[in-house]
């Protein structure tokens, strides 16, 4: 998936406010979650095109590629309970 269309989806379904995190998330995503983007992206499904963003973010948190930060808009949804 190109770099390219990342950013068309994101640019097309992604909260303005969450665009630069989202296309962090999917330009380090693994193929298997820029699959599942595109996938539901082009079956018209938005919201869950905005879960495969977190669910890649899990998977990046887990393996130490990305770190939570408080004004993150995607990943564990209880980040407020996290300390």
């Amino acid at each position: 998936m190109s770099d390219a269309l990342i950013k068309k989806i994101i640019t097309e379904v992604i909260r303005k406010d969450c665009r630069k995190e989202a296309n962090e998330i999917m330009l380090m995503a693994s193929e298997k979650y820029k699959n599942q983007f595109r996938e539901y992206y082009r079956k018209k499904s938005f919201n869950v095109v905005c879960m495969v963003v977190d669910a890649a973010k899990m998977e990046l948190l887990k393996d130490k590629k990305m770190k939570l930060k408080k004004s993150d808009h995607f990943g564990y949804p209880w980040i407020d309970d996290m300390k």
